[in-house]
């Protein structure tokens, strides 16, 4: 169905259920995770399957796989819209968990046959759409900083803030303080996937990311995603702190399976 969903003007897609869809095909793969929850893609071995369950983890990437499933992750994380892609690269990194070699594959053939086009009809494909997400990470490195900072005097001042009001006005002001920077970079997802596609020695992806042209004049756009990788973690290393060392962490194990 979410295939079939194409969006154009004439036909608006059900934001509601999509979203609803995606998130079923997340939890469907939500299997034997050892020591992390669904949402928690920075923690290095979120990706470990208990042994009881990999058999049953691989055959629903299978499953999945051959109803459409990698081609769906690639046309979400292709998105404009900041929820899709990010349900699009969650979704990309359990069916890859493990490195699966099968959906490696299918995202291969899908990416080659420029057959991940966003679902949103922003007009983007998955690879330069992961590029302007790690771009946009570049800008955020600043962003975030300010924000924590903006957040650790505002927690200062809570008991100020918060005297005289209700228990319940006082719940929404600490609430609002301590809400977590929100990012539209997806770096996370983005640097997990990227690093699972790879996983293997996948040789065949590894070129692909870095030129999907594969040598030959084409009109695909030339998108090096190893130097964009690259890039971020140069403008990180001179402002590592606890804001986004885990990103640093990241380009390095992503950079290790390019």
């Amino acid at each position: 169905q979410l295939l079939a969903a194409a969006a154009a003007p004439a036909h608006p897609v059900d934001r509601g259920l999509t979203v609803a869809s995606l998130k079923v095909l997340v939890r469907l793969l939500d299997i034997g995770r050892v020591g992390s929850s669904a949402n928690d893609f920075v923690d290095a071995d979120h990706n470990k399957v208990n042994d009881a369950d990999e058999a049953l983890l691989r055959r629903r990437q299978k499953q999945l796989t051959e109803q459409g499933a990698a081609r769906v992750a690639l046309m979400m994380g292709a998105c404009a819209d900041d929820e899709y892609c990010r349900l699009g690269l969650q979704l990309g990194i359990e069916l890859l968990r493990g490195g699966n070699s099968l959906v490696q594959q299918e995202m291969y053939h899908v990416l080659k046959a420029g057959d991940a086009r966003a679902f949103d009809g922003s007009g983007s494909s998955w690879m330069p759409a992961v590029k302007a997400r790690l771009r946009r990470g570049i800008k955020e490195i600043d962003e975030r900083k300010m924000y924590l900072a903006l957040q650790a005097e505002r927690r200062a001042m809570l008991p100020e803030l918060t005297a005289g009001l209700t228990a319940a006005a006082a719940l929404a002001v600490t609430n609002d303080v301590e809400a977590p920077f929100q990012t539209q970079a997806f770096v996370a997802e983005a640097l997990e996937m990227l690093s699972l596609l790879c996983e293997g020695h996948n040789v065949q992806m590894q070129d692909y990311l870095r030129d999907p042209r594969e040598g030959q004049d084409s009109a695909v756009e030339a998108v090096d995603l190893v130097i964009e990788v690259h890039d971020l973690l140069v403008q990180l290393e001179p402002s590592l702190d606890e804001s986004n060392v885990e990103q640093a962490i990241l380009c390095i194990d992503c950079l290790t399976e390019f």
